[in-house]
């Protein structure tokens, strides 16, 4: 009877983790979008209208949620009050009840992406001919992020994925690592790790989070009073979702692991890895990845990254453990049977890393010309260390302590705090790389070469145009009408070549009531190149140019030619 119900009691476990298995692959987002960038806004940039228009339009490269578009006279007033933003498709459209009178108006607007990102920014534009202060209308541009929220987020991120991949990988190496153990030094409790710490820590910054997520979202005019508003908005957010996913998951988890009877039976450590893995699935339900534009491929690599960063750094405190308690043969197999899974793990840890690495940064200049790519390849060098010392643990220490020589433990203590302060240093960098946008080449690639034949095109137009941010120098090569070929160049105010996020361009005949649709174009190297064949017809030609600098900046450009 015993054995009948062992059997029934392990079948029910083995398709229990079946049935979460397939849970977790329906949980994985299919998304197929990624940062949201403004590529246009109506009115333009800049633009001088003869009347008021009837609706405004920003146009993003994937569907947001718009949190609020304003509309601020210079003095900061809201001349048509509170306008109701409606999301359609790409867009956000805004209705205006009412004319605007004669003026200069900023639009400031923020949204939110599907990585659950808030994207905020301003753009003016001007009815009738008057002059305006722009001067001081620009104090009431959409304001960044402030410093101390975004510390505090990247600060909570951090103590939050440090808690979940310390309790996740603690259940992983009870399945792992425990039966290396004897009973003497279960015993004595080398396989239960000081669990209220990472535990309570996870409580705490998963709701943290959410609130935090809520504050980034509304922007820098939040008060007390409207707490529960930023709250609520980040519970909307694909990021509060999977916020509310974890600390369910955390709760279970902690129940279970700190319920001694539950926790030293087999059926108990079936369930916290049920939960866990759960808990660990929550991860892929936002984020960069799990809305890119191949998710498909990079969600799974990115779950067989967490699953053996959460066993590394879950085994650091047992080891360390080991390393101080127990004797010197149990230490040698729990050493042993971490080195053996270590093998195919670690390689399968860099090969996910690499990859993902590989598809975020699409080129080499990427990595030193933004924060993204700088914070990836500090984290690069933070993993470079911790297998360095990993190593020395592997091929240098375990030795001498099979040979029993003095002062071998009191190394491998050592060495293992210093590997888990270098792993804590990668969690940290791993939540800073969440707050930039990755430093992928948008998702607009194509197949066909790029080239400018100036030598068989006849005349080069070439103009250097001032715009509020950077210098456009805009060439292009043109026989007549038909199919041209520009190349786009960006300097700063050091008159340094810089790469804008994105860069899109649209041809317009206003004497014929021609108005193009806007292009965008790809980026080689430092520069945005394009074969556009929108002048099919002989005038004066208005030549418009939208570049998106950084998350909350972007400038337009114009200029006139005559096509003949």
């Amino acid at each position: 009877m015993i054995t009948v119900t062992a059997m029934i009691t392990e079948r029910l476990r083995l398709q229990g983790q079946h049935l979460l298995l397939a849970l977790c692959l329906a949980m994985l987002p299919l998304v197929a979008q990624g940062h949201a960038v403004l590529l246009s806004n109506q009115p333009a940039d800049n633009a001088m209208l003869r009347s008021s228009p009837d609706t405004l339009t920003l146009r993003f490269n994937e569907p947001v949620s718009p949190v609020f578009v304003r509309v601020l006279d210079p003095s900061g007033d809201q001349p048509l009050g509170e306008l109701p933003a409606q999301a359609r498709d790409n867009s956000v459209v805004v209705e205006l009840p009412e004319s605007l009178p004669d003026g200069g108006y900023l639009v400031s607007w923020r949204v939110i992406s599907a990585d659950s990102h808030p994207v905020g920014g301003s753009y003016r534009f001007q009815v009738g001919t008057g002059s305006v202060d722009w001067a001081a209308a620009e104090q009431w541009a959409a304001a960044r992020e402030s410093t101390l929220l975004h510390v505090l987020h990247v600060v909570n991120r951090s103590l939050l994925l440090l808690a979940l991949l310390v309790l996740s990988g603690h259940i992983l190496c009870r399945l792992l690592l425990w039966p290396r153990l004897g009973p003497a030094e279960q015993n004595r409790g080398l396989d239960g790790p000081r669990l209220w710490l990472p535990g309570s820590l996870l409580l705490v910054t998963t709701p943290l989070q959410i609130l935090l997520q809520g504050l980034r979202m509304y922007g820098q005019d939040v008060s007390w009073r409207s707490l529960p508003e930023a709250a609520g908005l980040g519970l909307s957010s694909s990021l509060g979702q999977s916020s509310l996913v974890l600390l369910t998951s955390a709760v279970l988890l902690v129940l279970i692991l700190t319920t001694g009877e539950l926790a030293r039976q087999r059926a108990g450590n079936g369930l916290a890895l049920l939960v866990a893995l759960v808990a660990l699935g929550s991860l892929l339900m936002t984020g960069h990845i799990a809305t890119a534009p191949n998710a498909a491929w990079l969600v799974p690599v990115l779950a067989l990254h967490l699953l053996v960063a959460a066993f590394w750094l879950g085994a650091m405190g047992p080891l360390q453990r080991a390393a101080r308690q127990a004797d010197r043969m149990a230490l040698l197999r729990l050493l042993q049977r971490f080195s053996a899974i270590a093998i195919v793990a670690v390689p399968a840890l860099l090969v996910a890393g690499l990859a993902m690495a590989l598809y975020q940064v699409d080129e080499a200049a990427a990595l030193v010309q933004t924060g993204y790519g700088r914070s990836l390849l500090l984290k690069v060098a933070a993993v470079a260390l911790v297998l360095l010392v990993a190593l020395d643990n592997r091929f240098r220490l375990s030795r001498q302590l099979a040979a029993s020589r003095q002062g071998t433990r009191q190394r491998l203590q050592r060495n293992l705090r210093v590997e888990s302060g270098l792993m804590v240093g990668v969690i940290v960098l791993t939540a800073t790389l969440s707050t930039f946008m990755p430093a992928r080449d948008g998702a607009h690639h194509h197949s066909h070469d790029h080239y400018l034949p100036y030598e068989s095109m006849g005349d080069i137009i070439q103009r250097e145009i001032e715009g509020r941010l950077l210098t456009l120098d805009f060439q292009m090569a043109h026989d007549s009408v038909g199919e041209n070929q520009i190349i786009l160049a960006f300097y700063d105010a050091d008159g340094k070549l810089v790469r804008p996020q994105a860069v899109e361009v649209r041809f317009d005949l206003p004497e014929l009531e021609i108005e193009g649709q806007w292009r965008e174009l790809e980026a080689v190297g430092q520069l945005y190149l394009m074969t556009v064949s929108d002048i099919m017809i002989p005038g004066d030609w208005t030549i418009l140019v939208n570049a998106l600098v950084t998350d909350f900046d972007r400038d337009a450009f114009q200029l006139e030619e005559e096509f003949y």
